[in-house]
């Protein structure tokens, strides 16, 4: 068993994690749960990953975890972070301000709402996966520690506008996804001088013209409109 780099729970309530776990597996780097409830306080959940200084992978889905479990993580080295198919209605301030994340996806989750400090630490993002979700928005601001954001994926969320004005410099943003959502808006003027690498953004399924689309593709020759 200490020789184990994934863990996987499936189908589990998990009542009491006696003490640190991860100090026992020293070559652990991957975490999966599956199907659980998790029935501890935050402390413990902490203390679970004391000492965690080569797991770098976590996947939850269809775990019943509350906010305070998800700030318990913000200490763990973990580069990859994906939870799926849970009930998540706001995403906290400073959630993952500690770790070293290149990528957070948070998929069907039912979230609707984002502190503007989220993200705050996560100078290291490069893909941020926010599909189907509940979502109007994203505050302006707390795009701005994503200095290295390369993907931004906010398709099937409910999101009616989208322009230069709603995000910060992004000097490596490279895609947006915006595929299903009722999008009647788009501003691009200026979006490049904010975001010059910016190659592609999907408004699949939106409800802007043809005539607009076409508008905007020829005033913006360097970026493809995926309709």
């Amino acid at each position: 068993m200490k020789e184990a780099e994934v863990v996987e729970f499936r189908d589990s309530i998990i009542t009491s994690l006696g003490g640190p776990m991860v100090p026992t597996l020293p070559k652990l780097k991957k975490i999966v749960l599956i199907d659980c409830t998790i029935e501890v306080d935050v402390a413990d959940v902490e203390n679970m990953f004391k000492g965690a200084i080569n797991l770098r992978e976590i996947h939850l889905r269809h775990i019943e975890v509350g906010k305070h479990k998800i700030h318990a993580l913000r200490q763990t080295p973990i580069e990859v972070f994906i939870m799926t198919d849970n009930i998540l209605p706001k995403l906290p301030d400073n959630c993952f301000n500690e770790t070293k994340l290149k990528k957070l996806e948070l998929r069907r989750d039912q979230l609707e709402e984002i502190d503007e400090n989220a993200f705050n630490g996560l100078d290291n993002l490069e893909i941020l996966d926010l599909e189907s979700n509940k979502l109007k928005n994203i505050p302006k601001a707390g795009l701005v520690p994503l200095k290295n954001i390369k993907h931004i994926n906010l398709k099937e969320n409910l999101i009616e506008s989208f322009g230069a004005d709603q995000i910060p410099g992004l000097p490596h943003l490279e895609s947006v996804g915006l595929r299903y959502n009722p999008l009647t808006q788009l501003n691009l003027d200026g979006i490049e001088a904010l975001a010059p690498k910016l190659r592609e953004i999907d408004i699949k399924g939106s409800r802007i013209s043809n005539e607009k689309i076409e508008i905007l593709k020829s005033k913006h020759t360097n970026i493809t409109l995926k309709t």
